[in-house]
C-alpha cells in the first residue's frame, strides 16, 4: 500500500510540476518580465517562451565527465570493470546494490532527485518500470550492441527499447548432493515436503518464490487469476516458514559454509558444475575439481529469468549511461564479465570468446528445446504486484526482528 500511494503521489507530483513549470516559462517573457519594468506588453503567440531540449542541453556541462551513478545486484559488476571504465573514458563510477526488487522500485520511487544514472533490474520489471515513466528509451542508432543479442532477445526493428539484456537463465534448484539426490526431486511440490528436512535457501526476492508456489499448484506463473494468486501468496508463506536463509545473492557462500544444502535460485555457472567445488572461477589452466552441486528444474517448467541494463528517466547524465551500456556491450568484455560472474550472458557475439565447455553447458546454456518449456515472466497487474510486494517485505521485516528459529538469515 505504501507503494501505491508513493506512486501516485509521484505521478501527480510530477504533472503539476510540468505544467507550473510550462507555465513560468510562458509568462515570464510575456507578461511577468515587463509588468516587473512598469508596462503591460502586448500578447505574444503561446510559443514565445518555450525553450526547446537542445537549448536546455547547452546550458549543461557535458554529462560524460561527471559521475555516473549505478544500482545493480550485488556480484555483478566487478571492480576491475569499474577501474578500466574510468581509465578508459575519465567517468567516474559510484556503485550502490539492491538486494530484492521491491528494494529497487522503492528506491526509485522515492528518488527525488538524480539518483541514478543506471540500473540493472530483472526484466520482468521493465513492463512496470515503463508504465511508470521511470525509464528512459534507449538510442538503437548509438547502442549497437542492440543488434548482438542471442535471437531470444532480438528486438524489432522499428520496436521502442528501454533495456539491453545482459545475462539470462532458468530459476530451479540447487542441491548439495552429498545430502540431496538430485533425482528425488521429482516436482516443484517437493519444496514443501516434510521428508525433505535439509536446510533451505529461498531467495529475499518474491517473484521466484511466488512463481514455484503457483508451479506447485499447477498453475501459470503468470496468472492473473486473484483466486490462484491468493492460494499461491499463502503456499509461499508457508515455503518462507520452512526456509532456513532468505538471499538473492552469494548463494554459493552459504553452501560452502554449510548453512543451507538446497536453494531455490538460477542456473549460474558454479551451480552448473563448471566451477568444481569452489565460489569463484578456476583459473585458466587449473584442474576443476569435481562439484558436489547439481541443478534440476523440477518437472522441466520453469520460469525464463533475464537481467537488463537501462537509463531512469529522472538521470541527469544521460549521454555518460548511454556510454556505459556501450562500454558493457563489447563482445569481448562481456565474455569476461560472464567469466567472472557466472551468469550466462545475453550477447551472442561473446560466446566466441567463452571456453566450449561453458558455452555449451545444456544446464548453464539450455538448449532451445529445453527453452520451450520455460515460460517469461510477464507484468502482473499494478496493483496486485505492489500489493504483493508490500506483504512479502513485511514478512522479512518481521523474521529479521523476530529472529530465526532455525538459523534464519535475512539478505
Amino acid at each position: 500500500m505504501e507503494l501505491v500511494c508513493i506512486l501516485f503521489f509521484r505521478q501527480a507530483a510530477r504533472k503539476f510540476a510540468a505544467l507550473a513549470f510550462l507555465l513560468f516559462v510562458w509568462l515570464f517573457p510575456t507578461a511577468i518580465l515587463p509588468c516587473a519594468q512598469g508596462h503591460i506588453p502586448p500578447a505574444l503567440p503561446f510559443w514565445a517562451g518555450a525553450l526547446s531540449d537542445a537549448a536546455l542541453a547547452s546550458d549543461k556541462k557535458p554529462a560524460e565527465k561527471r559521475p555516473l551513478h549505478v544500482y545493480t545486484w550485488p556480484g555483478v559488476l566487478p571492480q576491475w570493470l569499474l577501474d578500466d571504465f574510468t581509465a578508459e573514458t575519465g567517468i567516474p563510477l559510484e556503485v550502490s546494490f539492491y538486494t530484492t526488487s521491491e528494494h529497487l522500485i522503492a528506491s526509485l520511487l522515492q528518488a527525488s532527485k538524480a539518483q541514478f544514472d543506471v540500473i540493472l533490474p530483472m526484466e520482468h520489471l521493465m513492463p512496470f518500470l515503463i508504465e511508470a515513466d521511470m525509464v528512459m528509451p534507449l538510442e538503437r542508432s548509438r547502442l549497437p550492441g542492440l543488434n548482438a543479442l542471442l535471437p531470444r532477445f532480438a528486438r524489432k526493428p522499428n520496436e521502442k527499447v528501454y533495456s539491453l539484456p545482459l545475462y539470462w537463465g532458468v530459476f530451479g534448484l540447487v542441491v548439495d548432493t552429498r545430502y540431496v539426490k538430485p533425482e528425488s526431486i521429482r516436482s516443484w511440490n517437493d519444496l514443501w515436503n516434510d521428508k525433505i528436512t535439509v536446510p533451505l535457501l529461498i531467495p529475499a526476492d518474491l517473484r521466484p518464490c511466488i512463481n514455484a508456489a503457483l508451479f506447485s499448484l499447477g498453475y501459470s506463473p503468470n496468472t492473473k487469476n486473484v483466486d490462484e494468486l491468493r492460494k499461491a501468496w499463502e503456499k509461499t508463506a508457508e515455503l518462507a516458514a520452512r526456509a532456513s536463509v532468505f538471499s538473492s545473492h552469494d548463494v554459493c557462500d552459504f553452501f560452502q559454509t554449510g548453512q543451507v544444502h538446497m536453494a531455490l535460485s538460477i542456473n549460474t555457472a558454479w551451480a552448473s558444475g563448471l566451477w568444481g567445488d569452489s565460489c569463484a572461477p578456476p583459473r585458466p589452466g587449473s584442474p576443476v575439481e569435481a562439484s558436489p552441486f547439481a541443478f534440476v528444474v523440477p518437472q522441466g517448467r520453469s520460469v525464463a529469468w533475464a537481467l537488463s541494463a537501462a537509463i531512469p528517466r529522472s538521470t541527469d547524465n544521460p549521454n555518460g549511461a548511454l556510454l556505459f551500456l556501450q562500454y558493457l556491450a563489447n563482445p569481448e568484455r562481456a565474455a569476461r564479465l560472464s567469466a567472472f560472474n557466472g551468469l550466462a550472458t545475453a550477447n551472442a557475439a561473446a560466446l566466441d570468446y567463452l571456453p566450449k565447455e561453458v558455452s555449451a553447458n545444456p544446464v548453464h546454456y539450455p538448449t532451445a528445446k529445453t527453452m520451450e518449456n520455460m515460460e517469461a515472466e510477464k507484468k502482473l497487474s499494478e496493483e496486485i504486484f505492489l500489493q504483493l510486494e508490500a506483504a512479502w517485505s513485511r514478512l522479512l521485516r518481521e523474521r529479521r526482528m523476530t529472529g530465526p528459529q532455525k538459523g534464519n538469515v535475512v539478505q
